[in-house]
């Protein structure tokens, strides 16, 4: 799993992906160095799970199964490109939350087979998918909850989710599934 954006939200990203989905292998990246450093230093007394120090988004990203963005800065930034983005890749776009914060290149969410969102209303204003047309399909995530199909799907790379409501403290934006990862199965039905 590739983790880019490594502050305080990372703290519990990281242990959470571990413990709940067997994650056993972390690649790391964030443009502040001391942040990789403290979270290296948060994690190591976390048995079972390997760190990798990266020196680019790019680099985390190269042959990870899941990818987390969960950056602080305020500003709509890209962080992860469509070149970025591999076949059954999951992507966990968490640091979108904000009006104008936005972390995945459209064209991220364009190539997605799925695009879940927590509440539609509140997406539509913040989080990535706020840079999407208005009429850009999405699905709510109690849908996936719930076992219905979210809507329309696309053909594409991944399928995507974005979930937006802030009490969401773990993943609150975007998360593009990886149809390789068992806990993500309820992707393959809608592709």
């Amino acid at each position: 799993m590739a983790l880019i954006g490594n502050g305080a939200r990372s703290e519990f990203q990281a242990p959470a992906f571990h413990h709940l989905l067997g994650i056993r292998e972390l690649r790391l990246f964030d443009i502040d160095p001391a942040a990789t450093a403290r979270l290296v230093r948060h994690l190591q007394a976390t048995p079972g799970l390997v760190q990798t120090v990266c020196n680019s988004a790019a680099e985390a990203v190269r042959g990870a199964d899941i990818v987390t963005t969960a950056a602080a800065d305020k500003s709509s930034a890209t962080i992860l490109t469509p070149d970025m983005v591999q076949p059954g890749m999951h992507v966990n776009g968490v640091g979108g939350d904000c009006p104008g914060k936005t972390e995945l290149h459209p064209g991220v969410l364009a190539a997605a087979r799925v695009v879940v969102v927590e509440y539609e209303p509140q997406s539509r204003v913040e989080g990535d998918v706020q840079q999407m047309p208005a009429d850009f399909p999405v699905a709510e995530f109690w849908r996936v909850l719930a076992g219905r199909p979210p809507g329309a799907s696309r053909r594409s790379r991944s399928p995507c989710s974005t979930r937006s409501a802030s009490r969401w403290r773990t993943s609150r934006r975007c998360a593009c599934c990886a149809t390789s990862a068992p806990s993500w199965a309820w992707a393959r039905r809608w592709t």
